[in-house]
């Protein structure tokens, strides 16, 4: 029967087959291009942080460069420009764009500015007509030069090699932090650096009889003191304030790591060597790793360093102190047998590791005077809240909060950067 083409025209508006493939298409393009876009936007926030980090570094190379050795404002431009350049070589640099570089330089007050204007291109976000996104930064750095002394207490526990891959990243981030603290061109400033690796245990290597009451040792390995005493504090271990050893444990005693203690010292060689030959094992005593950071920039403890490794007094005006307390998880540890990480002997190894830090922080010399230790902390790849609030707690210097001081890190880039950025803020205070 003929059909009329008004009826014809009315089916065919009514006719809904294929709308579920139209609107789906549509919907791929607005989900596709809002992936896009948020890729952009990351890779933009990632530049601006490497371009202020990298401005940082370059304004406080050369503001000590002025102040230490008397580089003339075409040399400290020049140094600062190729430190800039240097630092946005890896992560997130590889993919910035690099406008202009202007350093400004006040001779009078060793300060330097550093001014970047950069952007991203864009991938995604070209589509809708941004074909980049900028990335600018700016840093002051006014140089005023006091010693330096840091002690870190570096994770080695078996969860670093699981995968061993974060220990990869553990030793690039401490040969960064070296790199930065002690250049390789000699200044008139004193930097010097100790390590205090831990896991269930602390090798103190050929200090052993120092420490544990002129005892032998199979693997010079110690743990907490045989008294309670002192055990809070940096006193010298004489008497029942020695250390115990592994005779004097019982129990499913973990293995003591093969890294030793390296005191105070300014030979970076040294220091990267010791990090290169690190290996993990065994469980997390942190509050062992805590009290021997503590034990290596004590004053108290001079007649057992060697003298190029003898910490100067507390208080003293010219030379900053400084902790470093690193580790991937929880503290479970008590006298080199591992426990359950809410147990009672790992509570109490929380306990005794936020209680050295407020000693530290809280500490005055004989004349009374602030001994102004920072500490500094740095989670890897914690999934711990126990660990994150045992190193808040510890962060900080007297009568300061953790902001600032503690940093999180979730793979080797953020480590590096967390250790990269505790490093310029100390040579900035410093």
């Amino acid at each position: 029967m003929f059909k009329s083409p008004i009826t014809a025209a009315s089916k065919f508006h009514s006719d809904e087959k294929g709308s579920v493939a139209i609107l789906f298409g549509l919907t791929a393009v607005v989900v596709t291009m809002a992936v896009g876009m948020a890729f952009d936007i990351g890779r933009s926030m990632s530049s601006k942080t490497k371009v202020a980090q990298a401005a940082d570094a370059a304004a406080l190379a050369a503001a000590k460069g002025l102040r230490l050795e008397g580089l003339s404002e075409a040399e400290a431009i020049t140094l600062a420009k190729k430190v800039f350049a240097e630092n946005m070589r890896h992560g997130s640099g590889n993919w910035t764009k690099i406008d202009s570089v202007n350093v400004t330089i006040d001779r009078n007050t060793s300060q330097a500015t550093v001014d970047v204007k950069s952007h991203v291109p864009t991938t995604f976000a070209g589509v809708a007509g941004i074909e980049k996104m900028s990335s600018p930064g700016t840093a002051t750095a006014l140089f005023e030069s006091r010693d330096i002394e840091v002690s870190i207490q570096l994770d080695l526990t078996g969860s670093m090699c699981n995968p061993c891959s974060k220990l990869d990243d553990l030793k690039e981030a401490t040969k960064d932090l070296v790199d930065i603290l002690i250049p390789s061109s000699p200044t008139a400033q004193k930097v010097r650096v100790a390590f205090a690796p831990f896991s269930a245990g602390v090798n103190v290597g050929s200090y052993i009889r120092d420490v544990n009451g002129n005892r032998a040792s199979a693997n010079n390995c110690v743990y907490e003191r045989k008294t309670a005493t002192n055990a809070l504090s940096d006193a010298v271990p004489e008497g029942d304030d020695a250390f115990k050893i592994r005779s004097d444990l019982t129990g499913a005693v973990q293995p003591c790591p093969n890294a030793e203690i390296v005191p105070l010292t300014d030979k970076r060689e040294v220091l990267k060597t010791a990090v290169d030959g690190y290996r993990a094992t065994s469980s997390t005593a942190g509050h062992l790793g805590t009290s021997w950071a503590w034990y290596l920039l004590s004053p108290k403890w001079k007649d057992i360093w060697p003298t190029a490794s003898t910490p100067v007094e507390y208080g003293t005006a010219k030379t900053d102190k400084i902790v470093i307390l690193m580790t991937d998880g929880a503290y479970n540890t008590i006298g080199g047998v591992m426990y359950g990480d809410n147990s009672a002997q790992a509570v109490q190894s929380r306990n005794m590791s936020v209680e050295l830090c407020t000693a530290m922080k809280n500490l005055k010399n004989e004349d009374m005077k602030d001994a102004n230790i920072r500490v500094y902390t740095v989670g890897f790849k914690l999934d711990s809240p126990s660990a994150v609030a045992t190193l808040k707690a510890c962060a900080g210097r007297k009568g300061t909060s953790h902001v600032g001081f503690h940093f999180e890190a979730t793979d080797g880039e953020e480590l590096r950067a967390a250790f990269n950025n505790i490093a310029t803020d100390i040579m900035r205070h410093s």
